[in-house]
C-alpha cells in the first residue's frame, strides 16, 4: 500500500486481517520516523554500471533549493561499514578525491543539509575503476626486403592494438593505420625516407588507451638493401 505525501514526523501505523466472512482480527500496530527532507541531490556521475578510467574521479551531482553542504560517502561496499572517504560538510556540486583510487568496485553516496538539518542518503551508485590501459613500448622494427615488422610489448588477454605509421610527427599524413589482435605487424616496406610510428592499446570494453611516445624511424631505399643487412635502421624519440 502505498500512502499519502507526509511530512516528517512520527507515526503509528494500524493494521488488521479480515477473513471471507467479513470478521475482523486484532489490531496490530507499528511506530516508525519519517525523515525524508531535505530530499537528496540527483546524482550525476558516475552512475551505476559505469567504468572510470581515472584513478581520481569527479563526483557530480544537482543542486537543490535551500542546500547549505552535503555529506558525501565512498566505499567498497554496499553497505557503507567502512567508508574509504567520509566527508560531512561538502560543499559545491562536484567534489575531487584528493588520493587516488585504486582499481576495483566503488559505492558512492551523498545526503542534502540545510543548516544543520540532514537529510537521508540518496541509492548508492555503483561504478568500477579500471584505468587506462598502459602504451606499449615499441621494439626496433625488423627489415625485410619487401615488409617491415614491427612489435612491441604485450597486454592483457583479449586487447587489441592500433598501429599507425606517418610520413609526419603530427600523423597527418597516415601511410599505415592498423588495428591487430597480436602484439605486433607486417606492412609492406613504404619508399625511403623519414617515417614516423605510435601504436596505443584498445581493451576489451573497446576503450583506446593513448598512444605510446611516437618513434621516428629512416627507411633506406631498396637499391641500398645489401647494406641495410649490416646497418641498424635508426630508431629515435620524438619529443
Amino acid at each position: 500500500m502505498r500512502g499519502p505525501d507526509l511530512p516528517d514526523g512520527e507515526y503509528f501505523l494500524r493494521l488488521r486481517a479480515i477473513d471471507d466472512n467479513g470478521l475482523e482480527g486484532l489490531d496490530a500496530y507499528h511506530r516508525f520516523t519519517l525523515k525524508a527532507r531535505p530530499e537528496p541531490p540527483f546524482l550525476a556521475g558516475p552512475l551505476t554500471g559505469t567504468v572510470v578510467r581515472e584513478k581520481v574521479p569527479t563526483f557530480l551531482w544537482a543542486e537543490p533549493e535551500r542546500a547549505t553542504g552535503y555529506h558525501f560517502q565512498l566505499a567498497s561496499d554496499e553497505r557503507f561499514e567502512a567508508p574509504i572517504l567520509d566527508l560531512a560538510h561538502a560543499t559545491g556540486s562536484r567534489l575531487t578525491p584528493q588520493q587516488p583510487l585504486n582499481p576495483g568496485a566503488y559505492y558512492w553516496r551523498i545526503a542534502t543539509q540545510v543548516g544543520e538539518d540532514q537529510g537521508p542518503f540518496s541509492d548508492a551508485q555503483g561504478f568500477k575503476l579500471q584505468p587506462a590501459p598502459p602504451s606499449p613500448t615499441l621494439q626496433p622494427p625488423a627489415v625485410e626486403r619487401d615488409a617491415m615488422v614491427f612489435r612491441w610489448s604485450a597486454g592483457l588477454p583479449g586487447q587489441r592494438y592500433q598501429f599507425q605509421l606517418a610520413r609526419d610527427r603530427d600523423f597527418e599524413e597516415i601511410v599505415v593505420d592498423k588495428t591487430v589482435e597480436q602484439p605486433q605487424v607486417r606492412v609492406a616496406r613504404p619508399e625511403s625516407g623519414y617515417y614516423y610510428l605510435r601504436v596505443r592499446t584498445a581493451d576489451v570494453d573497446g576503450y583506446l588507451g593513448p598512444y605510446g611516445r611516437a618513434q621516428r624511424i629512416s627507411v633506406p631505399p631498396a637499391s641500398y638493401w645489401p647494406l641495410v643487412v649490416v646497418a641498424v635502421i635508426v630508431v629515435v624519440l620524438v619529443l
